[in-house]
C-alpha cells in the first residue's frame, strides 16, 4: 500500500477501527486543519474535536466545517481528492458553499464542478456561535473619505467583470487583463489602476487564504478597508484622486514640442527608459515625433532606432492611469510600445503587462540604447579619477550625446532616491557643476534641513558641484 493510500485510508476509516496511537494521530491531524481554517475567510471559529470515538471525524462536522477541512486537506494532498469525494460525494455541494464563502479551489476538478454554482449564488459569510446558530458578523467601519468610498464603490460594481475565472479574487492576472480593456473609462479605470498599485496591502485585509495572502483582493477584503491602517486609506484615497487628474484632458499625442520638463514618472519601475527618454527630448525633440506613428484607427506604430517597428494599442485609461506622463500621450505611448518590445526580446518569459514587461529595471546600457540604439561607455564613479569624468563629461553633453547616473542600492543620499536612475543634462567646466534631473519630476538634492530643495523648487532638477556628484553617484553612463 503506497503512502498516500495509507493516508486516505487513515482520513477515512472509522475512529473505532484505529489503534489507540493512530485515534490520536488522527485526531491531532484533524485539529490542526481545523486551526488553520479557523483563519480562512469563512468566518466560522471552529472548536477542536472532542477525544475520538464514535463514527468518522469527518461525519461530526456540519457542512461548512466539513468543506473547510477537506478543501485545506486538498491544498496539501491535491492528487488525493477525487478519490475522497467519491467516498462522499455530498462534499461537492458542501465546498461550492465553502469557496463562495471565500475558500479557495483546492483542486482543477472540484474548480470546474464549482463554475455553475459561482454564478448562481450571492455570496454570504456567517459566523457561529457557541450553540451552532449562524449570525451575521459585525461589519467593519465604513472609510470616512470619500475618494476612498468612491473607490470601493467602483471596485465591486466592477468585481464580477474584472473576475474572469469567477473564484472571488482578484488576482493580479485578472487586473492585468482588465487594464487593457478599452470599456473601463471614467472613476471605473481610476479605481481599476489603484486596485492594482495596492493589491498586495489590499489582499492582507482579511485573513481569507490558508498561508500567504497572494491569490487577490476578494469582496471581503474590500469591506475591511475601514478598519485598515490609517496610512493605507489615506493612500488610497490620495492616489484614486491623483490617477484621476492624471488621465483628465490627455486626448491628444502631442500638445505642442515633447517637453522634457513634462515626464513624470508613473507606477513601474522603468526609470532606466525615462532618463534616457527625457535627454532625448531635450536634445532632439524631432525624434521623438519621428519614432511615432499615429495610424488613426486607435494604434501607434513606433520605431526604436536599431529595432523592427513595433505596433501598439491606444494606451486605455487604466494604463495611462498607471504609466508615465507628459505634455501628451507620447510618453504612455512609447512606455507601452517599449515594453511590448521587452516582450518580444525575453528569451524565457514575460509579463503580460507591457508596461511590467518595461519597468523591470535597467542599466545605464539598456538606458541609452533602448532610446538611441547605440552602445555605450560606463564608468564607475569610485574607480574613476575626477579629471576623467570631468573631461567625459563636457565632450558626451557638448555633442548632444545622452548621458545617464544612477545610483546602486542602498540608503537615500541627501535626498536622492537609491536605485535609480538619473539624467545628466548638462556639465559647466567654470563652476565645476553637474545638473541632473529625477524622472519623477520632483525628489531632488536637499539642503541643510535635510527636508527642502536646496535650490528652493522641487522639479527634480538640480546642481551638483562634481565632487559631489561623483560621491553621491554610483555610476555614469555616456552614448558613444
Amino acid at each position: 500500500m503506497s503512502a498516500v493510500q495509507e493516508r486516505l485510508e487513515l482520513e477515512l476509516s472509522p475512529v473505532s477501527d484505529l489503534s489507540p496511537t493512530l485515534q490520536s494521530e488522527r485526531l491531532g491531524y484533524f485539529n490542526s486543519l481545523l486551526e488553520s481554517v479557523g483563519s480562512l475567510r469563512t468566518g466560522l471559529p471552529l472548536a477542536p474535536l472532542q477525544p475520538p470515538g464514535g463514527p468518522p471525524v469527518l461525519s461530526k462536522l456540519a457542512p461548512p466545517e466539513r468543506a473547510a477541512v477537506v478543501a485545506t486537506w486538498g491544498d496539501v494532498h491535491r492528487e488525493e481528492l477525487p478519490p475522497l469525494l467519491q467516498q462522499d460525494p455530498s462534499l461537492d455541494a458542501a465546498l461550492s458553499d465553502f469557496v463562495i464563502r471565500g475558500g479557495r479551489a483546492p483542486n482543477p476538478e472540484v474548480t470546474d464542478a464549482m463554475v455553475q454554482a459561482y454564478a448562481s449564488r450571492q455570496a454570504t459569510t456567517l459566523t457561529r456561535t457557541g450553540e451552532g446558530k449562524a449570525t451575521t458578523p459585525t461589519p467593519a467601519p465604513a472609510p470616512s473619505d470619500p475618494n476612498v468610498q468612491q473607490f470601493i464603490s467602483r471596485v465591486k460594481a466592477n468585481f464580477a467583470k474584472w473576475d474572469k475565472n469567477k473564484d472571488g479574487f482578484l488576482s493580479k492576472d485578472e487586473l492585468k487583463d482588465a487594464l487593457k480593456d478599452p470599456s473601463n473609462v471614467g472613476q471605473d479605470a481610476i479605481a481599476l489602476a489603484t486596485l492594482y498599485k495596492f493589491v498586495d496591502q489590499l489582499q492582507e485585509l482579511s485573513d481569507d487564504e490558508l498561508g500567504r495572502e497572494r491569490s487577490g483582493v476578494t469582496l471581503r477584503d474590500l469591506d475591511r478597508v475601514g478598519s485598515a491602517e490609517p496610512q493605507l486609506q489615506q493612500k488610497l484615497g490620495a492616489n484614486f484622486q491623483y490617477l484621476g487628474s492624471k488621465v483628465q484632458g490627455q486626448t491628444r499625442l502631442f500638445e505642442g514640442e515633447p517637453d522634457w520638463q513634462s515626464v513624470r514618472q508613473g507606477s513601474y519601475g522603468n526609470c532606466y527608459f525615462l532618463a534616457a527618454l527625457v535627454g532625448k527630448a531635450k536634445t532632439d525633440p524631432g525624434a521623438i515625433k519621428r519614432m511615432i506613428k499615429d495610424n488613426q484607427n486607435g494604434t501607434y506604430t513606433v520605431t526604436f532606432p536599431g529595432r523592427k517597428p513595433v505596433t501598439i494599442t491606444a494606451p486605455t485609461e487604466g494604463e495611462r492611469a498607471l504609466s508615465s506622463s507628459g505634455n501628451g500621450l507620447w510618453v504612455a505611448v512609447l512606455e507601452k510600445a517599449w515594453g511590448t518590445v521587452c516582450q518580444d526580446e525575453s528569451w524565457l518569459f514575460s509579463d503580460k503587462n507591457p508596461f511590467e514587461e518595461g519597468g523591470s529595471g535597467g542599466w545605464g546600457n539598456r538606458s541609452i540604447h533602448s532610446v538611441t540604439g547605440k552602445d555605450s561607455d560606463t564608468d564607475i564613479l569610485l574607480l574613476t579619477s575626477k579629471s576623467t569624468t570631468r573631461n567625459k563629461l563636457e565632450k558626451a553633453l557638448k555633442n548632444g550625446k545622452l548621458v545617464v547616473a544612477c545610483i546602486y542600492a542602498g540608503k537615500d543620499r541627501q535626498g536622492l532616491p537609491a536605485q535609480h536612475m538619473y539624467s545628466v543634462l548638462a556639465f559647466d567646466r567654470a563652476s565645476d557643476r553637474v545638473t541632473l534631473r529625477n524622472p519623477w519630476g520632483h525628489t531632488e538634492v536637499v539642503g541643510q534641513d535635510g527636508r527642502s530643495p536646496r535650490d528652493g523648487q522641487d522639479d527634480g532638477i538640480f546642481q551638483l558641484s562634481l565632487d559631489e556628484f561623483c560621491s553621491l553617484f554610483s555610476e555614469v553612463t555616456y552614448e558613444n
